[in-house]
């Protein structure tokens, strides 16, 4: 049986031959092969791509391969722009000296981790459905360039397998990620952070479907108070939220509760003759918010919204 490795050794043999290469297409290649009377794929196994230094693109869809890939070696090809290399089994993928990396896309996969240092310019990054070790979304951080970002999972068998990503905490690492359009964090342990994302985001999935107990559902319910998603997208939920967030968290009002009644520490404000906020016979002084149990604010002059978080007992 021929391997995608032997039949690419076979027709590019010599190192002159494999710089003239600028893109690998598994379908084209069933194709070809067809035409000379071979109607079998190729098996995947393992795959060097390094001495083809001109190779731009890479495109092999692990269902166009007799069996998957095991391996794929393009350390050191720095001219390349489109790694496509999904539903395959891939656990390490080493992306060295690919400098001109604008997509990657990768997902349904056994990736364990992914050193993308060298990939600034990446513009998309599809890495759903594989088995990343628990770690935050801080590996992206640096790629200001990503419009299109994948971490979910997909895959309930694959879950039940114990294969799956475990991203997980804020999304404060992506807060750079300006040019951000599309997020997909379903399934995963992502749970807070909203406020990081940009406003020019189109689509966000953030569903709990295929993984029940994935704390990315804190968001998912969190979002579904301001509506419900089209087609598993919460952008509008999203828009709606953040309009919520600017009126109810950045007004003045809110910033001056912050300040004079900050969380978790004791009140802020000066004591008078006529007690807190000029209402004679109480005193909010040295109390945190939790043992507040009258505020009278009508002679601040406020305006915006006005959340009274923590105040439990007012």
């Amino acid at each position: 049986m021929t391997t995608l490795q032997e039949y690419l050794n076979q027709k590019y043999p010599t190192p002159e031959a494999k710089k003239e290469v600028k893109e690998i297409d598994i379908q084209e290649i069933n194709k070809e092969r067809k035409k000379w009377g071979f109607s079998e794929h190729v098996e995947g196994k393992e795959l060097d791509l390094r001495e083809y230094h001109n190779l731009e693109k890479i495109i092999i869809d692990g269902r166009y391969l007799k069996t998957p890939l095991t391996k794929l070696e393009v350390s050191n090809c720095s001219q390349l722009v489109t790694i496509d290399c999904y539903n395959n089994q891939l656990i390490n993928l080493d992306l060295t000296n690919c400098i001109n990396l604008k997509r990657l896309g990768c997902w349904n996969n056994l990736l364990t981790n992914l050193d993308l240092v060298d990939c600034n310019q990446l513009e998309e990054l599809w890495i759903s459905g594989n088995n990343f070790s628990e770690q935050n979304s801080s590996f992206c951080s640096h790629l200001v360039n990503l419009k299109g970002l994948s971490l979910g999972n997909d895959s309930q068998e694959n879950v039940e397998k114990g294969i799956y990503n475990r991203f997980c905490g804020s999304l404060e690492p992506l807060k750079n990620l300006t040019k951000l359009e599309r997020l997909f964090i379903h399934g995963t342990d992502i749970d807070s952070g909203l406020v990081y994302l940009p406003e020019g985001i189109k689509e966000l999935r953030c569903s709990s479907n295929q993984r029940p107990e994935a704390k990315v559902k804190t968001i998912e319910r969190e979002l579904r108070r301001f509506g419900e998603p089209s087609n598993y997208n919460f952008v509008k939920p999203l828009k709606n939220w953040k309009s919520w967030k600017r009126e109810f968290t950045d007004s003045p009002a809110q910033r001056w509760l912050e300040e004079n009644y900050p969380k978790e520490e004791e009140c802020q404000r000066e004591t008078t003759s006529e007690g807190w906020d000029g209402t004679y016979g109480w005193d909010n002084g040295y109390k945190k918010r939790e043992m507040i149990i009258k505020l009278d604010i009508s002679q601040q002059e406020l305006k915006g919204g006005l959340r009274f978080k923590g105040f439990t007992n007012l």
